[in-house]
C-alpha cells in the first residue's frame, strides 16, 4: 500500500459535503437531531436492478444526437473554455430541464488527445470547474458535466440535488444511470468530436461525484485511470452514520423500516466496493480526509485495499471541509494523469512515500 499525508489548508468559507462545495451549514442543520419518525416495516421494499442488471442499463450505446459548442473563451495560463449542451440519452421524470447535459470543456490550443470527465458534488459544485481548469494546463483535455437535477438541470420548484440523493433508493438508482449514460455520451463525443484516443480517457470525481466515478471506473473497463475524492467503499456508509448532511435521509429510510443492512444490499451495484479489482489498482488515485464526518476514512481505506492497495492521499487533520486541502492535493493527482493517459513519467518530487 502507498499512501501520502498532506497538511490540511482548509478554511470554512466553503465546505466540501457530499460531494459538492456547499456554503456553510445552516442553524437548521446545526441543531440538534430531533427524535427519528418512528420505525414501521414496509409492505415491501424496494426493488433495485442486481449489480449485473445495472452494470447492463448504465452502458452507453452510441447514437446520433446534437451538441451544441459555444466558441471558446480564452481563460488564462493558456486554456481554454468551451460551454457545451446536448442532450441525455436518458428521458427522466423531469424532461424540460434535467434532460439538458450542460458542460465546460477546457482545453489548451494544442491539446493532447487524452480527456478526463469531471464529476463535482451534490447541490453546489464551485470547486470542480477550478480543478478542471488547473489540470487542462497539462495538456488533458478535461470536460466537467453537471450531474442530473442539479444547477441548470434543476426541474423548476426543486431545490439542487433533491432528486440527486434522497431517501428514494429508486429515484437514486435512476438517476446514477442517467449519470452514467451522459458519462458514456460525453466520452463518445470526445473520441469521435475532438480526436482522443478512447484508451486514454479518465475520471475525476469528488464526493457524491467521486462514488459514481469510483463506480463507473470499476464497472466500465474502459477508463484508463481515475482520481476518486473524498468517496469511499460504501455510499451506505454515508447515508447511515448520522452525519448532520444526511441524517434526514437516515430517519426516512428508518422509517419505512429501511435499515443500513437492507440499503447496503438494495445499493449495491451503485457502491464502489461491488467492482472493486485489484488487477486495476494501478489506474486509481484516492485522496481522503482524516477527519471526514461525512465519509469515514475507513470506508476510504476499505476501497483502498479492496484495489489490493492502490495509492492514497490522506489530508492530515481535514474534515470534509478540504477545499484547500484538496487544492493542496491537486499536483499530485494532475501527476496521477499525465502518467496514465500522457505517458509522462512522475517527478521526484511527485513521488508518493
Amino acid at each position: 500500500m502507498i499512501r501520502s499525508t498532506l497538511s490540511s489548508l482548509s478554511g470554512g468559507a466553503l465546505l466540501v459535503l457530499g460531494g459538492a462545495l456547499l456554503a456553510p451549514a445552516s442553524a437548521q442543520d446545526a441543531a440538534p437531531d430531533r427524535a427519528a419518525p418512528e420505525a414501521r416495516a414496509p409492505a415491501a421494499l424496494p426493488e433495485l436492478l442486481s449489480p449485473e442488471e445495472l452494470q447492463k442499463k448504465a452502458r452507453y450505446t452510441p447514437a446520433d444526437f446534437e451538441m451544441t459548442a459555444n466558441p471558446p473563451i480564452d481563460a488564462g495560463d493558456g486554456v481554454f473554455v468551451e460551454s457545451l449542451k446536448f442532450p441525455s440519452p436518458v428521458e427522466s421524470s423531469h424532461p424540460g430541464r434535467n434532460d439538458v447535459v450542460r458542460g465546460r470543456l477546457f482545453h489548451t490550443e494544442h491539446a493532447e488527445k487524452a480527456a478526463v470527465i469531471a464529476l463535482g458534488g451534490w447541490k453546489f459544485d464551485p470547486l470542480t470547474p477550478e480543478l478542471s481548469r488547473d489540470l487542462a494546463k497539462s495538456g488533458i483535455q478535461v470536460l466537467w458535466l453537471e450531474i442530473p437535477f442539479q444547477g441548470q438541470r434543476t426541474p423548476k420548484g426543486q431545490r439542487p440535488g433533491a432528486l440527486t440523493l434522497s431517501d428514494d433508493l429508486e429515484q437514486n438508482e435512476r438517476t446514477f444511470v442517467q449519470l452514467a449514460q451522459d458519462v458514456g455520451r460525453a466520452r463518445d463525443w470526445l473520441v469521435k468530436e475532438r480526436g482522443v484516443d478512447p484508451a486514454r480517457v479518465g475520471l475525476l470525481g469528488t464526493s457524491l461525484g467521486g462514488f459514481a466515478a469510483a463506480t463507473l471506473y470499476g464497472m466500465q473497463p474502459q477508463y484508463r485511470a481515475v482520481t476518486v475524492q473524498l468517496a469511499g467503499s460504501d455510499i451506505t456508509a454515508v447515508l447511515f452514520n448520522g452525519n448532520w448532511l444526511t441524517r434526514r435521509i437516515q430517519a426516512a429510510l428508518q422509517a419505512r423500516g429501511i435499515d443500513r443492512a437492507a440499503a447496503a444490499r438494495l445499493l449495491r451495484g451503485m457502491n464502489p466496493a461491488t467492482w472493486a479489482d485489484a488487477k486495476r489498482k494501478d489506474g486509481i488515485l484516492l485522496v481522503a480526509a482524516e477527519l471526514d464526518e461525512i465519509v469515514p476514512l475507513h470506508t476510504v481505506k476499505d476501497l483502498e485495499d479492496r484495489y489490493g492497495g492502490a495509492t492514497l492521499i490522506v489530508m492530515k487533520g481535514a474534515p470534509h471541509r478540504a477545499a484547500e486541502g484538496l487544492r493542496a492535493a491537486f499536483p499530485k493527482v494532475r501527476a496521477h494523469f499525465e502518467r496514465l493517459l500522457l505517458g509522462k513519467p512522475p517527478a521526484k518530487a511527485a513521488t508518493n512515500r
